[in-house]
Parts: C-alpha cells; sequence; structure tokens
C-alpha cells in the first residue's frame, strides 16, 4: 500500500497519530469502572423506578441489583466501544505507519541524491 503523505494535510495526519497512540485496554478499563460508578450514583435517584422494582422480581436485595444493573450495563457499554474503537485505531496505526514510511523512503531518496554529486566529484 502506497501512501503519499502529501494527499493528507498536517492537521489530518496529526489526528490520525493521535487516533494511532490510543490505548484500547486502557479506555475499555477507564469506561467500565468510571461508568459503573457513575451509574451506580445515579441509581440512588432512579431507584424506586428502576432498582426496586427489579429486586422485588428477581428476589436479590437492593444493593446487590444496582450493583449488577450498574456495572453489567457499564461493562457491556464499555466492551462495545473497546470493539468499535480496536478497527479505528487498527486502521489509523496502517497510515502512521505508512506515513513515517513513506517519510523515510523520501528522505532517503533525497540524501541519495545529494549524496550523488559529491561522490563522481571524489571519484573524479
Amino acid at each position: 500500500m502506497m501512501i503519499d503523505g502529501r494527499t493528507y494535510s498536517s492537521r489530518e495526519r496529526q489526528k490520525i497519530a493521535r487516533t494511532a497512540r490510543r490505548r484500547v485496554g486502557s479506555e475499555v478499563a477507564l469506561v467500565a469502572t468510571f461508568g459503573g460508578a457513575v451509574l451506580f450514583v445515579m441509581l440512588f435517584w432512579f431507584g424506586p423506578y428502576v432498582v426496586f422494582p427489579v429486586a422485588s422480581a428477581l428476589g436479590m436485595t437492593i444493593s446487590a441489583t444496582g450493583l449488577v444493573l450498574a456495572f453489567g450495563t457499564s461493562i457491556s457499554c464499555a466492551l462495545l466501544h473497546g470493539l468499535r474503537l480496536k478497527k479505528k485505531v487498527k486502521s489509523a496505526k496502517e497510515l502512521d505507519a505508512a506515513f513515517l514510511y513513506s517519510y523515510a523512503r523520501k528522505r532517503a531518496e533525497d540524501l541519495e541524491s545529494k549524496e550523488y554529486p559529491e561522490q563522481q566529484e571524489a571519484r573524479s
């Protein structure tokens, strides 16, 4: 795959490089833990409407039901986020590597063209 870095603007290349540096596992862990905590706190407000009916239907304690609802929702959302992000990061890493390879190839060609006349003079 031959990518010419000049077809992308500097801003686009920076955005692709930023995306390539993202860590999918860390983001999934952050969404799962922080999201679960936030949802658990929010369930205090919605407890009479959500937690109490579910707890009575399942025969579980209220706190266990709240934890299962909050972290179950959070973990499933985190996994979906990870699956969606994984594809995006993979393609960004491939593009970023292609940009670096293109830059290195161009730089080597420039150095080679600059050295070539000097080598001819040295041989003469």
